[in-house]
């Protein structure tokens, strides 16, 4: 909602246009796509020059065991969480 408001305020339209138009006028994307490509903007910024060093250190490269097609494609790990909600919420509920 945020983002709509502002999109009308930067391009001068009324409260109750449509704020996907001015959207769209300015170039920006909705909220989920952007974040996605900031993510990967800055996955594709950190393996290509190592920078920042404390991104760099979160990211794991995809190694299967054995050969198959995926292995040229660059991709990476999802790392395993142990984190549980249940222990979040006795710890801070």
């Amino acid at each position: 909602m945020a983002h709509n408001a502002l999109a009308r305020v930067v391009c001068r339209a009324l409260r109750s246009a449509c704020a996907t138009e001015s959207r769209v006028r300015l170039h920006w994307l909705p909220m989920r796509q952007r974040i996605g490509y900031k993510l990967a903007l800055l996955t594709h910024k950190t393996k290509s020059t190592g920078t920042p060093s404390y991104v760099a250190s979160l990211l794991e490269s995809y190694c299967p065991v054995r050969q198959l097609r995926s292995s040229i494609k660059n991709l990476l790990t999802v790392p395993k969480s142990r984190l549980k909600t249940q222990l979040f919420i006795l710890a801070y509920g």
